[in-house]
């Protein structure tokens, strides 16, 4: 970093991807411990969500030996990149993403949660929670992140049989362990096994009912005070037929999606959040206007006004960019195969966040650390910037095979073996 101003490569750096920060690590300690700053940490991810760089994590339905695959949003071209066979921690159910990490565990009935980074491949095995009771029927959980402590936060629900009410415990992972919350007069267990928590504003959002009464409502969990919220659902939802309702997230607003008598899809947003009273029509999906699929999720609200649908048809699972002005959609990814994805696929955006565990999900050995790092030299990362990189293009994709087991050896010599390896005084979110 002799030749040029250190605020100036960062602001080169910053707006790569993490594949390519992970290498540039390698230069140096001094890189190392520049790349590794919490306050580099947060400025890359904020950029990534400001530039609408996501990427999308979609695994089977129901049948957790299958493929989990992993592919990236392009925004300047509106395009998908090819799925990437991915592996995670000894997971199956995913309960949610946050800032580039996702909680997961075993089986829906499992204390074993993990958090994990899919872009650096950390994870974190979390300890087990004490339980007052061993009867329950199952456990679920979400996740969270609350920024007026800086930290990280996994809610989780024991559901007992024949009973309608949840015992909570909240883990932290600055304290690394777990507490018990009070217990919730609601069942909570939502209508897909997994990712059909919400986060908006700070807080995660469920579907539940209370006690014997068959109606549903909202309850979210604020992540910034602990605290439990209720909302009604809307009546409209009795007067249009609404079934298989379900909430999601668009464009920061909290939303509702079902099915209605016509066979299409209706989605509804509150303008207002916690005012039942906004609720409003944002757009409408017949079977004509796609096809006949079984199952349809509104995914993102891209910046120019389209909406990213993932739906599953007889033939396969499909990504669609839907136009709300002119209702009309253009296909992105079809996958030619009978499994069913659409209910457990969620978007996610890649960061250098780290959980300090020190444990890592298949990385390559290192046969000589110090020949990796003297092959990542200024011109290749100036290159990098200039050429497509910044803007979401990953330049390392169009190297060959040979390149390609030299970058993952340099990815693997970036992330520290050793925590006393080079300064990490405070944590990263």
């Amino acid at each position: 970093m002799t030749n040029l101003c250190q605020d100036i490569v960062l602001s080169i750096v910053f707006r790569l991807p993490v594949k390519s920060i992970l290498r540039f690590r390698c230069v140096s300690k001094n890189w190392c411990k520049l790349l590794k700053d919490p306050g580099f940490v947060k400025k890359h991810l904020n950029h990534a969500i400001e530039m609408n760089k996501f990427s999308l994590m979609i695994h089977p339905e129901g049948d957790f030996h299958k493929n989990t695959y992993t592919l990236a949003y392009d925004h300047s071209s509106s395009t998908l990149s090819n799925c990437v066979d991915i592996s995670y921690p000894r997971g199956g159910y995913f309960w949610g993403a946050c800032n580039g990490l996702i909680c997961l565990t075993t089986t829906c009935e499992s204390y074993m949660v993990f958090l994990w980074n899919p872009a650096t491949k950390e994870f974190k095995e979390l300890p087990v929670p004490i339980r007052s009771e061993d009867r329950f029927s199952y456990t679920y959980h979400g996740f969270g992140y609350d920024n007026k402590i800086d930290d990280f936060k996994v809610i989780s629900f024991l559901v007992f049989q024949e009973e309608p009410h949840c015992e909570v415990h909240l883990y932290t992972l600055k304290s690394n362990s777990w507490r018990k919350l009070e217990t919730i007069p609601y069942d909570t267990y939502p209508d897909q096994l997994d990712i059909a928590q919400v986060s908006v504003n700070g807080a995660m959002h469920w579907l539940a009912k209370t006690g014997s009464d068959t109606r549903k409502l909202i309850v979210s969990f604020d992540f910034k005070d602990d605290r439990f919220n209720m909302m009604p659902l809307p009546s409209f939802l009795a007067e249009y037929g609404l079934c298989g309702t379900n909430l999601c997230s668009l464009g920061g607003s909290l939303c509702l999606h079902g099915s209605t008598r016509c066979d299409g899809i209706d989605v509804w947003e509150m303008k207002e959040y916690g005012v039942t009273d906004s609720w409003t029509k944002l757009f409408s999906i017949n079977q004509e206007t796609i096809c006949r699929f079984s199952e349809l999720v509104p995914l993102l609200l891209v910046k120019n006004g389209e909406v990213l649908l993932g739906y599953d048809i007889d033939i396969g699972f499909h990504l669609d960019l839907y136009d709300l002005k002119r209702g009309n959609s253009i296909n992105l990814k079809a996958h030619a195969n009978r499994i069913e994805y659409a209910a457990t696929t969620f978007v996610y955006v890649e960061s250098l966040v780290t959980l300090n565990s020190g444990t890592y999900v298949e990385l390559p050995e290192i046969e000589d650390p110090k020949a990796n790092a003297r092959k990542i030299d200024l011109d290749s990362l100036t290159s990098s910037a200039h050429g497509g990189g910044v803007d979401g293009g990953d330049s390392e994709d169009d190297d060959d095979s040979e390149e390609e087991e030299e970058e993952e050896e340099e990815i693997a010599e970036g992330l520290p073996t050793s925590p006393k390896s080079v300064d990490e005084s405070t944590e990263t979110k």
